[in-house]
């Protein structure tokens, strides 16, 4: 979408925007990007950990057994470079967070990323713990106490991985749980896979409202306020019912196929060579002209 608040107008207002969907290679990574510290890894520079592959053979067994595969990740940011930090201003656009909380208890800008983090994987151990009928993945980042201070034993249908290649997760998961950042949504989206959004900062209230609005997932926005275990279950299982008719998935497809319509990077090069040979043609328009006048 082109530039909507005042700020965006005054910077890009005058930029041509075009939708080109999703720009995702499994050939190409940046790593831990929370950090902001990793280059980004191309082609043969790029090789998959054997733990990657375990991961992935994991999720295959639990899909033949008849499982059905839930992945949790929350990003690089909150896991990242925030972990031990207030969320601060960058939670401000989960507008009205502190509505309704009781008197003197933290609103979100309040939490660390590690106590926001932990609210959630702790509803997931709670929602989704047991349930023999789900394979659940948890990417936790870089963080070694990530799950330190839970109270809880990661249960046995859980698997723990600090990170995980997340292009060929998805293509193997029936529902994901994420933060909303816009790579994991439109990556999520692309493979057709329904989202619980629980947004944390920045673009991802947005982005939880323009999923749940398009009906290819639920969001969690507020979720000091809305997110518990059973609202979590309650969201999941909509999410997993069977395919046939499951409006969630549905929504899912309908937005994947959208997003591959839209020509993902090569009508993004395509876009781009058309703004420049139109600068090409009025630079040399107006070199001509003015060598004219002289």
């Amino acid at each position: 979408m082109p530039a909507t608040s005042q700020r965006q107008i005054r910077l890009f207002g005058d930029f041509p925007f075009r939708c080109v969907g999703v720009m995702a290679d499994e050939k190409v990574r940046i790593e831990h990007a929370g950090c902001g510290s990793e280059r980004p890894k191309w082609g043969s520079d790029y090789s998959k950990a054997s733990s990657s592959d375990e991961v992935l053979e994991r999720l295959r067994e639990a899909r033949a057994s008849g499982k059905r595969i839930v992945f949790v990740s929350l990003g690089t940011v909150a896991t990242g470079r925030l972990w031990t930090l207030p969320l601060g201003h960058t939670a401000a656009g989960t507008a009205n967070n502190d509505a309704g909380r009781p008197e003197g208890a933290r609103g979100l800008s309040e939490y660390t990323g590690k106590e926001l983090c932990q609210h959630v994987y702790r509803s997931c151990f709670e929602a989704l713990g047991g349930d023999p009928n789900i394979f659940a993945l948890l990417a936790t980042g870089l963080c070694d106490d990530a799950l330190e201070g839970l109270l809880h034993p990661v249960p046995s249908n859980f698997l723990v991985q600090a990170t995980v290649p997340q292009l060929e997760v998805l293509k193997l998961c029936d529902a994901f749980v994420t933060h909303g950042g816009a790579n994991s949504m439109h990556e999520a989206l692309s493979f057709g896979v329904p989202l619980a959004v629980v947004p944390i900062f920045g673009d991802q209230p947005f982005n939880a409202d323009s999923v749940a609005r398009c009906g290819a997932g639920v969001s969690f926005r507020n979720p000091l306020r809305t997110l518990d275990s059973s609202s979590l279950r309650s969201a999941v299982q909509s999410l997993l019912q069977l395919e046939t008719g499951n409006p969630y998935r549905s929504a899912a497809l309908e937005v994947s196929k959208q997003l591959a319509d839209a020509g993902g990077a090569t009508a993004a090069a395509k876009a781009v060579l058309d703004v420049v040979r139109v600068h090409q043609a009025e630079t040399t328009h107006l070199a001509t002209a003015k060598a004219a006048g002289a």
